[in-house]
């Protein structure tokens, strides 16, 4: 990089930042990416104007070639645009000083108690994402004595993504206080995922306030035990559907966690209550009844969950089969699904159906061959010999002829094993 003074074209300089005035905005642009030759101390101040121009495009070529600069050079001149009035800007400033992370902590402290409400609440959203336990001090104090609730949310919701336990004093003391940011303490207490945090929420759980109720449960469900899990099931049967629903999504984390099976006797109505939501769940829901499932509930439960396999996602359906294999009152379900139209349950059900040897399960098997068709045709083959069903020859011969490599070879072998196993039987 050079510097003015050295430079044998200082002119080359003035030429650059009079393009930063130009018309043109391609001209601006250029302009600013060639502010880069020059030492940051020349250019900061030219840079700071042009991550306030109206053209986007200039406005990212400088957040480009600030991010470049070190974060003690420009930390100090971008924090104030924090408060401008341009949302475009604050959120440009903001990008940058994100992707310093812990460099940019100790210039954006003082922006805490700055002046500008704005400046004050981005300022704790940024240090919460740079996850700094430097920052953790002045973000207690904010929480508890910032004018303006939103500036204090921001700072308890910093605190939890930094999640060190020097903050959880100040987050009981927020939880316990009659008004401020409690939904908030609630949820970064949660975070930071102390043990010992959760009677200072158990205490809440009666609340009438909506968001700290959802927020309480939420956090449980991170951090809670057997006797969370307790008074959790109480809940259930008077809350809204909301608060319903996370309260059954932190019954399940808390019991996957202890590795505790709960659709048996001590908790009868949770099943009916997890299989009314399973239609209306995403992922994250059906990976923990998921987990339920790995820890093999009793058979009459599994059948439940049978009853309703049309609203199951196939990730599940998947676990009940595996979990089901072998077990004679399950037979009849698990033939169902061999013709589910995902391929991938069909499959499942046709493998583990080598744990029978019913009419029921080799009628099923030859069905499935008989279509011929998907992946579900390799585990009917395979389970046909596992079972020998010897019936399977004819069907097989033809699959011999597929146009699928894979079932033309399986079907190859299956015709050669169940055949040799023909004439040894004769010998």
């Amino acid at each position: 990089m050079e510097t003015i003074a050295a430079s044998q074209d200082v002119e080359k300089f003035k030429g650059i930042v009079a393009k930063l005035k130009d018309e043109d905005s391609d001209e601006r642009r250029w302009a600013v990416y060639d502010l880069e030759e020059f030492e940051p101390s020349d250019t900061i101040h030219h840079l700071i104007e042009a991550v306030q121009d109206d053209n986007r495009a200039v406005r990212e070529a400088a957040s480009e070639v600030l991010q470049g600069i070190p974060a003690s050079v420009c930390t100090k001149s971008l924090t104030p645009l924090l408060g401008s009035s341009r949302i475009e800007v604050r959120n440009t400033v903001a990008m940058i000083l994100v992707t310093f992370g812990d460099e940019a902590v100790n210039d954006l402290l003082p922006a805490l108690t700055a002046e500008n409400e704005d400046v004050r609440k981005f300022a704790a959203d940024i240090l919460g994402l740079a996850e700094s336990e430097k920052a953790v001090d002045a973000l207690c104090k904010t929480a508890l004595s910032d004018a303006v609730e939103n500036v204090r949310s921001s700072a308890v919701e910093a605190l939890g993504k930094i999640a060190s336990s020097k903050a959880l004093l100040t987050l009981y003391e927020l939880l316990n206080s009659r008004g401020g940011p409690r939904a908030e303490a609630a949820e970064a207490i949660g975070r930071i995922g102390l043990p010992d945090s959760k009677s200072y929420l158990e205490d809440c759980l009666a609340t009438k306030d909506p968001l700290l109720a959802y927020a309480v449960v939420e956090a449980l469900g991170k951090i809670g035990d057997q006797a969370s899990l307790d008074l959790l099931y109480q809940m259930l049967h008077g809350s809204q559907e909301l608060l319903k629903n996370e309260i059954l999504t932190s019954i399940l984390q808390i019991a996957g966690r202890m590795e505790l099976e709960v659709f048996g006797k001590a908790y009868p109505q949770l099943i009916e209550f997890t299989l009314n939501r399973l239609a209306e769940s995403g992922s994250d829901f059906a990976e923990l009844v998921g987990i339920q499932l790995s820890l093999k509930p009793p058979v009459e439960v599994i059948q439940l969950f049978y009853e309703r396999w049309w609203e199951m996602p196939s990730n599940l359906l998947v676990k009940l089969i595996e979990i089901s294999k072998s077990e004679p009152l399950l037979e009849k379900e698990i033939c169902k699904l061999a013709n589910h139209s995902d391929d991938w349950v069909a499959f499942t059900a046709v493998e583990n159906l080598a744990g029978f040897n019913s009419s029921l399960t080799k009628m099923t098997i030859l069905k499935v061959l008989e279509k011929g068709e998907g992946m579900r045709v390799l585990a009917a083959v395979k389970t046909a010999i596992a079972l020998r069903i010897f019936e399977s020859l004819d069907i097989l011969k033809k699959l011999t002829e597929s146009q699928n490599p894979d079932i033309k070879s399986a079907s190859t072998r299956a015709v050669k094993e169940l055949s040799d196993l023909i004439s040894n039987k004769k010998r």
